[in-house]
């Protein structure tokens, strides 16, 4: 590189003001001439056209980070859409099996299971409980009208034999609770607990018929 050598002085006259000095200050900054003095802003100067440092963009700057924030969130928003896409049939399945086994396969309570039954046997003696095709209710105390009744809210059959077996599901205290007996009709009318196989309970009376 070619130095460019400052202005001379002539005696003890100061350099004439119009005289372009910023060339000669670049070049020494360059070559690590710095044996003129040089001022601080005409320094920073130099040192700009040295490096050609380029002035910020903000406008572009700002364009380019909006950019990176969409492109991040465009790349969550696809796992998300094609992990509704795929579970999306698992969820239909579910709430189709769930309407199927709370709704549609429900059988309307069989006549001759209605009524009030009562046993003389065990523990149960002298208590009773009745159902009918909308509730059914248990005795809770020494009097025949202490009984908890419960909506029904389905009933499953099963037929063996002679025996018809009913799973009969009702609300207690917002929970579901399964009732599941056998049912014969001959000799005569008994049902059977299927946690109390071994107690026999009698129609006494048919049961009330309820609105629910």
């Amino acid at each position: 590189m070619t130095a460019v050598q400052p202005p001379t002085q002539e005696g003890n006259r100061p350099p004439d003001a119009s005289t372009d000095t910023t060339a000669g200050y670049v070049t020494g900054i360059a070559d690590g001439n710095l044996a003129t003095p040089v001022r601080l802003r005409e320094y920073l100067s130099g040192v700009g056209v040295v490096f050609r440092l380029p002035r910020r963009d903000r406008k572009k700057e700002e364009a380019e980070a909006r950019k990176v924030k969409a492109a991040k969130r465009f790349r969550i928003r696809i796992p998300v859409r094609q992990i509704a896409m795929a579970i999306a049939p698992a969820v239909i399945a579910v709430a189709a099996y769930y309407l199927w086994e709370e709704v549609l396969s429900s059988t309307p309570l069989p006549p001759q299971v209605a009524g009030t039954w009562s046993t003389s046997d065990g523990k149960y003696k002298g208590r009773n409980f009745w159902i009918n095709a909308k509730a059914v209710a248990f005795q809770n105390g020494k009097t025949t009208n202490d009984f908890s009744i419960h909506q029904i809210k389905r009933v499953k059959l099963r037929q063996s034999a002679d025996t018809l077996f009913l799973n009969v599901d009702y609300l207690q205290d917002s929970k579901a609770i399964t009732l599941s007996f056998a049912f014969r009709d001959v000799p005569q009318p008994e049902v059977r607990l299927a946690n109390q196989p071994k107690v026999r309970w009698y129609r006494t009376g048919s049961a009330p018929a309820i609105s629910q």
